[in-house]
């Protein structure tokens, strides 16, 4: 929506250019000129809003909400990796936070402006890292999900090009009671494809009494390399169905963590062992590891405290996958 366009006159503006370029950005998607003051555009916009909540369900919800949508896309200049584009929906906003503008890594941040997750809320997420390309993505707190009659949603595609790189370590999930979350992921890793992909889940508000009071949560992460599957995770919690401090589920844990690394030319059994040796070294937590086709493997932590395990997460990246992923490059 472009507003005030009776201000156009006297800021020079060109509306004429401004219709040009909103056509060539759009690509085809509808846009307005508006002078609400005399109602012009007004109903277009009305009708726009109609619509959208008539017609824009989120897939595989009942509820009637508009979908947001992030895409983004890398590119490469003189060894150093920036920004190609960043398509985003309310409520969301793609921030570059890289302090050194000659680091050739790019930095990005989601930011939202929602307090968190919403009844009906529907996630589409695409980020494409391109061939040398690499990228570390990182949110901006801990993700909430709040009480709802209904359902939420969010999809996440990845692709990783031929030697690109991304981290994406996001802040701990934090399920409310009587929330119910679904969440796909799912990543493609060309060749030589390096990837950090980590994930928190927490019991819910634990502070405030609240332990897995949610309805349902659920993440599913695909992984294929060089067209073939060689992860498949899927985190399923229904409380009521299953306690989850019951014998044989979380060992009396309440938060959990997972930590996957791909790395074709690195010595993964090397960095395995060392990962192995430092989380034997933490107090208060319970970890496995795994290896996983196509040189990569998982880390599975539980622990009882949230930030301790985005710690741990961030600290094994950077002190084994990082300087794995430096020299093998």
């Amino acid at each position: 929506m472009i507003n005030k366009i009776d201000l156009a006159p006297y800021v020079n503006a060109d509306l004429g250019v401004m219709e040009r370029d909103a056509r060539k950005m759009r690509n085809g998607k509808p846009f307005v000129f508006t002078n609400l003051m005399k109602k012009e555009g007004l109903f277009d916009v009305i009708g726009w809003i109609k619509k959208v909540r008539l017609d824009g369900r989120c897939r595989g919800t009942k509820t009637l909400e508009m979908i947001a949508t992030v895409k983004i896309d890398t590119y490469l200049r003189n060894e150093i990796t920036h920004l190609k584009s960043a398509y985003h929906t309310t409520p969301f906003k793609v921030a570059e936070i890289r302090e050194d503008k000659n680091s050739p890594v790019l930095e990005l941040m989601l930011m939202s402006s929602s307090p968190g997750i919403l009844d009906g809320d529907c996630y589409d997420f695409e980020v494409i890292v391109q061939e040398n390309c690499q990228l570390e993505f990182s949110t901006q707190s801990y993700q909430r999900i709040f009480t709802m009659k209904g359902s939420a949603s969010q999809k996440m595609k990845v692709a990783i090009k031929k030697n690109g790189f991304l981290r994406y370590i996001p802040h701990p999930m934090v399920p409310h009671k009587e929330s119910n979350y679904k969440a796909e992921n799912t990543i493609y890793l060309d060749e030589n494809a390096r990837l950090i992909w980590g994930e928190i889940l927490t019991c819910g508000r634990k502070l405030n009494g609240e332990q897995f009071e949610f309805t349902e949560f659920q993440n599913k992460t695909s992984i294929f390399k060089n067209g073939k599957l060689v992860v498949f995770e899927n985190l399923y919690m229904n409380p009521s169905a299953m306690n989850p401090l019951s014998i044989g589920q979380l060992e009396g844990f309440t938060h959990q963590a997972s930590l996957i690394y791909f790395n074709e030319q690195a010595d993964v059994k090397r960095v395995k062992t060392q990962c192995d040796a430092f989380l034997s070294e933490k107090k208060d937590i319970l970890f496995g590891t795994s290896e996983t086709n196509g040189n990569g493997f998982i880390i599975k932590i539980l622990s009882q405290n949230s930030e301790k395990l985005f710690l741990l997460l961030k600290e094994l990246s950077q002190k084994y996958f990082l300087e794995a992923t430096t020299s093998s490059s």
